[in-house]
């Protein structure tokens, strides 16, 4: 539920700053699980939610882990958070993922 709650955040506050689904640099596209060819951003995968030949989105290529389990331990919930979906959504500037995390993150969320 927390996930669905930042994805529709960082989603919603993209199309209220930029007035839709801009075209930049992404690192990471998403693919149909049914082999349909064409490659779309985070966002477009998000929005459409199935894919047109019936499948769902997919990620085209998984990202590697570039920190060790160490470090990635000693992180509080909203870093790593942080850390694993800017590594998915690529095509969001870092200030609106904080944002969103931390929206959907708040006090009340016990990360202990």
């Amino acid at each position: 539920m927390i996930a669905e709650a930042i994805i529709y955040s960082i989603i919603q506050e993209y199309i209220i700053t930029f007035g839709f689904i801009g075209a930049k640099k992404m690192d990471i596209l998403y693919r149909s699980t049914r082999g349909d060819q064409e490659h779309i951003s985070s966002a477009e995968a998000i929005l459409s939610g199935i894919a047109p030949d019936g499948g769902l989105y997919i990620p085209a290529n998984i990202p590697s882990f570039d920190m060790s389990f160490d470090r990635l331990s000693r992180m509080d919930y909203k870093e790593l958070s942080y850390y694993i979906i800017s590594m998915f959504f690529t095509d969001f500037e870092k200030d609106m993922l904080v944002r969103c995390i931390n929206n959907a993150y708040d006090k009340k969320f016990d990360d202990r």
